[in-house]
């Protein structure tokens, strides 16, 4: 763009880059390419694949890039590309650990055999129910178990018959010490029809029952006979302990032969050495407490007598201890696995162990109750996470951590809940081999990578794109190209080639910069869809740039609220700004207002206060706490500038407040300094500023004009203000020069600019922009401090001489001769962020 004099306006063709329909038929050849050919940046895209293809210890991705660029759908269409080799997981069970039911064990099975091995274990589950039902209710069996009662309680019969004859002959009989169930057993000495104790012995003799030279011998001999009664209640229970195993010998070889049979043919089915062990343990464990479980199949069976279906859920929670819990099945999974976890709580991400109702009002956790989370899902494959959700959610950062860096998945209970679960299982670990690729905004990279000293180790593989690319031809064929496949994908009307173009502009501006376009997709998609129900509504077959152009400015109204009450509060004098005449020390400062889905620029009112003393340039809005930091800083530049300027051989002793005038909000940027520095000029050479400019521009403490941000959107700001009042001809911004390239302004302010109705000023330099604003030349000298008679710089210096040899200006100058630091000034707090509201507690970029 060549350079024009700062004095004229910026030419029409300067104001915006247009799209011609030809432009956009030449580029666009009806193609439908993948999404990974629309993007372009390869050399984001050559770390991508990098970091997809490459398997090693921490070759984790971050993609960096905004919102709207359709990043989760970039990595999918890449690895559709890439047809990446990944070594298919096994299918992973956990059955019950019967030694530790507290520690699940882990199979590793191959792949499609795990849900086979499942429903074949729950199939043999039903089959030793019926089995176990059977041979309990088999007369064979029963009369086994009766004649092993009858042997052994005849042989128990014989050895009490035995002593009970003894102690007959010995005039004893054998009885219990108390009634009742708590009574021991003991033998009585027969009197008459009744038995004495031992204890009751000297009683019988007083009453001349027995006679006194007997007592000895009496009691020798219950001595003996007790002795004898001790030996026969061992050899009684030895016989009950005999008569129990044989009866368990009995049960467990049945048992064993029903278990055998059943497991014989899984082990036929499934030669796996971890099943057949698994196996092994599951027979020994079942054969060992075999009455147990027929047991709970015969409660089981009375309880739904008549109901075989219920009956089968009941005996599957009989033998719940064999099932098997299938947690990964891949039988149908082809390829890698990509998984989205949108949700990444610790459940979702990690798995869980269940809690439920025991049936006895109580809760459990076991084996069969443990749930897998997406991370193992994506096993051998590929999940894909949002960063801010991770780090959203406690602990989720350091878990995900641990396990990348082990390469070791253990689903267990967070820490948070250890407290209220009934059992504390500890599950088997799972080996796992995942490529996590974490997706964020470069500003989120950063503070991990900040935050965090082993982040780097673990995703050593950034992927950034960037929202805008630059605007050539090949762009616009990638983005003729990214409509087309999103025509197709959607089945929408297609945009001819003038809407297209219109589409490529909106693109441009949303770009901010005249030489970008922005592939951030969403927003201008959106459009598109907009567009097309007009064009369906209207019974068009294709979107004409007409469909465009409505749609547009029914979204600007539709999400413009906050803008209409901003422009009423103004228009009802709420909000005072002046479009015309001048005015000492006050500048029309522009700022925006950005909404997300709407941005606007508003006129801010600066103005200057400039008298004796020593404070220097105070910030209003600092002093109150409404000043972020980049605003702060563009106050001492100008500060600096002031010093640079007239302190090289005169003491600058002066104050001039400078705020924001109803700005309620907080204000933050640094994109005001040079209407700040015009409207302190202005106040201190008492010379009026033109209200109908309005300014946006930094600078550095040399007087050079800097760039800023949103310069359409400011222009467009004051451009409505003034045309609801009634454009004059003589109504403008003034911009930075690096701005002019940026410019993307609607067409109604690019004719209105081609008319002579309104102007856009570029400029270099703080002396060019006070020139425009007052008509006063600067008159900056050849020598520091030295200005043109009749100058402005030249009154400013008057009135510094003035203002230092007055009696109510006391001189305090710093050492270097600069503008002091207001000593009423404390340490405000600094606030983060951009404009977020409008007069509702937002804060203004200026």
């Amino acid at each position: 763009m060549a350079t024009t004099s700062f004095k004229q306006p910026l030419p029409g063709k300067a104001l915006r880059w247009t799209c011609t329909p030809t432009l956009m038929a030449r580029c666009d050849d009806g193609k439908v390419p993948s999404l990974v050919e629309t993007v372009g940046q390869p050399d984001a895209l050559d770390a991508l694949r990098l970091g997809l293809d490459l398997y090693g210890p921490g070759y984790h991705v971050f993609l960096a890039g905004p919102p709207g660029l359709g990043r989760t759908e970039l990595v999918r269409g890449l690895l559709d590309e890439m047809h990446p080799r990944c070594a298919l997981p096994k299918d992973r069970v956990y059955v019950n650990n019967f030694r530790h039911p507290e520690r699940p064990r882990l199979l590793e099975l191959p792949r499609g055999t795990g849900r086979l091995f499942a429903d074949a274990v729950a199939k043999a589950g039903e089959r030793l129910a019926d089995e176990v039902r059977r041979l309990v209710e088999d007369e064979t069996y029963a009369k086994q178990r009766e004649a092993l009662n009858a042997t052994f309680r005849e042989k128990e019969r014989t050895l009490v018959d035995a002593f009970e004859r003894l102690v007959a002959d010995h005039g004893f009989t054998a009885g219990s010490s108390q009634s009742g169930p708590g009574g021991e057993p003991d033998l009585f000495y027969v009197v008459g029809d009744r038995g004495v104790s031992m204890g009751d012995l000297d009683q019988a003799i007083r009453a001349g029952a027995v006679p006194p030279e007997k007592e000895a011998e009496i009691r020798a001999t219950h001595a003996t006979l007790r002795s004898e009664l001790i030996g026969t209640m061992r050899r009684v229970r030895v016989v009950a302990g005999e008569r129990q195993r044989a009866l368990e010998d009995l049960e467990q070889g049945a048992a064993r032969r029903l278990v055998e049979d059943v497991t014989t043919d899984l082990r036929a089915r499934f030669t796996d050495p971890a099943i057949a062990a698994h196996l092994d343990e599951a027979k020994a464990h079942f054969v060992a407490r075999f009455g147990v479980y027929a047991r709970a199949l015969l409660e089981a069976a009375e309880a739904t007598s008549g109901r075989p279906d219920t009956y089968r859920i009941a005996a599957g929670e009989a033998l719940r201890d064999f099932q098997v819990n299938l947690l990964l099945d891949t039988t149908d999974q082809q390829g890698c696995a990509v998984v989205v976890e949108g949700k990444p709580t610790w459940t979702n991400l990690f798995g869980q162990v269940e809690r439920e109702s025991d049936g006895n009002g109580g809760a459990r956790s076991d084996f069969l109750l443990i749930r897998a989370g997406s991370l193992l899902r994506a096993d051998s494959g590929y999940l894909l996470l949002y960063a801010r959700d991770v780090l959203a959610e406690e602990g989720l950062w350091e878990e995900l951590k641990r396990v990348l860096r082990d390469g070791r998945h253990e689903i267990r209970v967070p820490e948070a809940l250890l407290a209220s679960s009934p059992t504390v299982l500890h599950p088997d670990p799972i080996p796992v081999n995942v490529k996590v690729v974490l997706i964020g905004d470069e500003a989120t990279w950063y503070a991990m990578r900040a935050g965090d000293p082993e982040f780097a180790d673990v995703f050593k593989v950034r992927a950034v794109f960037e929202g805008e690319v630059e605007r050539t031809e090949e762009a616009l064929r990638r983005f003729a190209g990214w409509f087309r496949r999103f025509e197709r994908e959607e089945s929408r009307r297609p945009l001819d080639a003038e809407a297209l173009a219109l589409v490529a502009e909106e693109a441009v501006r949303e770009a901010g910069r005249q030489d970008r376009i922005s592939v951030r997709f969403s927003r201008l998609a959106d459009l598109a869809r907009e567009a097309g129900h007009l064009a369906e509504l209207s019974g068009a077959a294709t979107i004409g740039a007409n469909h465009v152009r409505v749609a547009r400015a029914a979204a600007r109204r539709r999400h413009g609220i906050e803008e209409r009450r901003v422009r009423e509060a103004v228009d009802d004098g709420l909000i005072l700004v002046q479009t015309s005449g001048t005015r000492v020390g006050q500048v029309n400062g522009l700022a925006v207002y950005d909404f997300g889905e709407h941005r606007f620029g508003k006129v801010a009112r600066i103005t200057a206060a400039v008298g004796a003393g020593q404070a220097g340039v105070v910030n209003v809005e600092r002093m109150v706490d409404l000043s972020g930091a980049s605003h702060d800083k563009g106050v001492l530049i100008l500060s600096g500038y002031l010093r640079e300027t007239f302190g090289a051989d005169r003491p600058l002793a002066f104050t001039a407040s400078i705020v924001f005038e109803q700005s309620y909000g907080g204000v933050d940027g640094d994109s005001a300094t040079c209407a700040e520095v015009f409207a302190t000029l202005s106040a201190l050479a008492r010379v009026a500023v033109r209200q109908d400019l309005a300014v946006t521009g930094s600078m550095n403490q040399h007087g050079d004009v800097q760039a800023v941000g949103g310069v359409t959107d400011k222009i467009e700001g004051f451009f409505d203000l003034c045309a609801a009042r009634g454009l004059t001809g003589t109504q403008g911004v003034v911009i930075p020069r690096a701005n002019a390239r940026d410019l993307m302004l609607r067409d109604d302010v690019v004719e209105a600019c081609a008319a002579g109705k309104f102007a856009v000023y570029a400029i270099d330099r703080v002396e060019q922009g006070i020139e425009l604003l007052t008509g006063v030349p600067a008159g900056v000298g050849k020598a520091p401090g030295r200005f043109a008679k009749d100058s402005l710089y030249a009154r400013v210096a008057e009135r510094l001489d003035a203002l230092a040899a007055s009696g109510t200006a006391r001189a305090a100058t710093t050492s270097d001769g600069g503008v002091p630091a207001p000593a009423v000034v404390r340490a405000a707090t600094r606030r983060e962020g951009g404009a977020r509201g409008a007069g509702r507690g937002g804060r203004a970029r200026d």
